[in-house]
């Protein structure tokens, strides 16, 4: 019995080693578990929670400033886009001015006049909106960068214990 219980622990050892959390931050795919790190889970507005490192910070502001300006613009050109295509897929309204002694003329109006430049500056200022957009995603994945390394990159060893959804975890962190 006691050789039984012996290789049982033997053979769990090397599970329970190899079975740590990792403190690794890695960016989620829903805006309640934005952040991810470990078990844990954080907000997108939590950021000041999350990083740790000056410089990570300062690259997770640049992100989020640089997210809602992208959004903004997008926002504005979308909704000229719409507007200018509404107004180009109008039809022209002719009305008749009557001056007396039965003559009439005619007057057009163009309802659809500057619906399609309306329609192309809206594009232009959305493709602005996605440009400021993948530049916050740089600036987002730089930080998390930032952050990873300047936790692997401590100069402080340390041993962890602690229990996880499988069990218990040991771990040497060097």
């Amino acid at each position: 019995m006691k050789k039984l219980l012996f290789a049982i622990l033997l053979s769990s050892f090397p599970l329970i080693s190899f079975a740590q959390n990792s403190d690794s931050l890695e960016l989620g795919k829903t805006n309640k578990e934005f952040y991810i790190r470990g078990d844990q889970t954080y907000k997108a507005s939590e950021y000041k929670k999350v990083f740790t490192n000056a410089d990570a910070l300062k690259y997770a502001k640049r992100s989020r400033s640089s997210s809602t300006l992208g959004q903004i613009f997008g926002f504005t050109g979308g909704a000229l886009m719409g507007a200018g295509i509404v107004k180009a897929l109008q039809k022209d309204e002719t009305v008749y001015f009557n001056y007396g002694y039965g003559t009439s003329i005619p007057y057009t109006y163009k309802r659809n006049q500057g619906g399609w430049a309306l329609a192309g500056i809206g594009a232009g200022v959305t493709l602005i909106g996605i440009i400021i957009n993948s530049s916050s995603k740089k600036n987002l994945n730089k930080a998390v960068e930032l952050e990873n390394g300047s936790r692997r990159n401590s100069n402080h060893a340390y041993y962890k214990a602690g229990f996880t959804g499988h069990g218990m975890a040991f771990s040497y962190h060097f």
